[in-house]
């Protein structure tokens, strides 16, 4: 299967554990906001804007008490490497792996200057209960397989 295709269903299957989670999530939707905008601009002028709107479509919105960005990353392996954009702090990351654990949390900047991350079952940014993180790891490897 595609990685592309994979980031999709990962990114479905993590919408859906933060929902059971009981997070409040809008899917961010850069297309729509630039819609407009292009009804009245010549496309070429927007061109550089387009190009990165595929490095943010795999982004979440959790609504609470301050805002959450949340970007999903479907990699083989979590390497420093990884890119990420630059973040001021509000923009979670998830990395799901092909292999155990499958889910692993940090905050962008943070992984951008130590390259560490936390297991999605033992993190301090989002709180998720393990029986739901084992239940989502099973269906993620199935879907990796």
């Amino acid at each position: 299967m595609e990685l592309e295709i994979k980031e999709k269903l990962a990114q479905s299957l993590l919408g859906e554990l933060l929902r059971e989670a009981g997070y409040d999530l809008q899917k961010v939707d850069y297309e729509g906001k630039f819609e407009s905008v292009l009804k009245n601009k010549k496309k070429i002028e927007y061109q550089s804007y387009l190009k990165d709107l595929k490095k943010y479509s795999n982004e979440f919105l959790i609504i609470g008490k301050s805002p959450l960005a949340v970007q999903i990353k479907v990699v083989a392996k979590i390497t420093k490497e990884i890119e990420l954009p630059n973040s001021d702090g509000n923009l979670a990351v998830i990395f799901v792996t092909p292999t155990p654990p499958y889910f692993h949390i940090t905050w962008a900047n943070e992984f951008l200057q130590t390259g560490e991350t936390q297991t999605l079952e033992k993190n301090s940014i989002l709180k998720i209960k393990k029986s739901l993180v084992k239940k989502y790891s099973k269906k993620v490897e199935n879907l990796l397989k």
